[in-house]
C-alpha cells in the first residue's frame, strides 16, 4: 500500500477539511491540497512521471500511535500488500475494491476521500518506480505493472535475466518479447534517480 504514499509530499500548508467534490464524489480534502497544482479528482500528481499512478492526498499524522513500520497484511499473486504496523488491528483500517486498504477515521468530514495510511517517518528504503502495462495490439492500458523490491534490487544489481523473469511471473506475461520493453523503462527510471 505504500506505493500509493510515496513520494511523501512536500508542499506545507493547513490540513482543515475543505469541501471538496467530483463527479458523484463528495467529501473533504486538506486545505493545502485544495489550491494545490497537483491535486488531480482527490488524488495527487506529485511522482507521477516516475510512478506512472495516482498518489494519495497527504492527511498528516492520524493520531493513533504506534509503530509505522510495513507489515504484511495480505498475499495477492505473489506481492504482499503491506499497512503500518500501527494499522493492522486498528478500528479504523478498512478496505474496499476500490481503494484498496484505508483509514476509515472521521469518516464523517472526508466522506468519498478518505485518510491515506499513516506511514509516519517511515519511508522505502529502495527507490519506488513503476509502469503501466499496455496492450501494444490492442492499445488499450491494462493498469499498473506489479512492481516489487525484489525486482528493484535485481534491476539495480544489473541482474537483468533474473529480473526479466521475476516481472514476467508478476505480471503474466507470456514472452520475453513483451517484457523486454518494460524493463528497459524501468531500469531508465532507475537511472535518473
Amino acid at each position: 500500500m505504500f506505493r500509493r504514499s510515496f513520494p511523501k509530499c512536500e508542499v506545507k500548508g493547513s490540513y482543515t477539511p475543505v469541501k471538496y467534490g467530483h463527479m458523484f464524489s463528495e467529501g473533504a480534502i486538506p486545505q493545502k491540497c485544495s489550491t494545490c497544482s497537483n491535486l488531480f479528482e482527490g488524488e495527487c500528481l506529485r511522482g507521477l512521471d516516475k510512478i506512472e499512478r495516482l498518489l494519495r492526498l497527504d492527511y498528516n499524522h492520524c493520531g493513533v500511535n504506534g509503530s509505522s513500520e510495513p507489515t504484511e497484511i495480505e498475499k495477492l499473486n505473489d506481492n504482499s500488500i503491506y499497512v503500518p504496523k500501527k494499522c493492522v488491528e486498528c478500528k479504523f483500517l478498512k478496505k474496499s475494491t476500490i481503494r484498496q486498504y484505508f483509514c476509515n477515521k472521521e469518516h464523517e468530514i472526508w466522506k468519498d476521500f478518505p485518510r491515506d495510511l499513516d506511514w509516519g517517518n517511515w519511508h522505502p528504503d529502495y527507490p519506488l518506480v513503476g509502469i503501466r502495462k499496455v496492450d501494444k495490439y490492442k492499445n488499450i492500458n491494462l493498469g499498473p505493472a506489479i512492481i516489487t523490491k525484489d525486482l528493484i534490487l535485481l534491476l539495480l544489481n544489473k541482474e537483468t535475466t533474473k529480473a526479466m523473469k521475476l516481472y514476467r511471473k508478476l505480471n503474466n506475461i507470456p514472452t520475453i518479447i513483451e517484457a523486454i520493453d518494460d524493463i528497459k523503462k524501468l531500469t531508465q527510471k532507475l537511472e535518473l534517480d
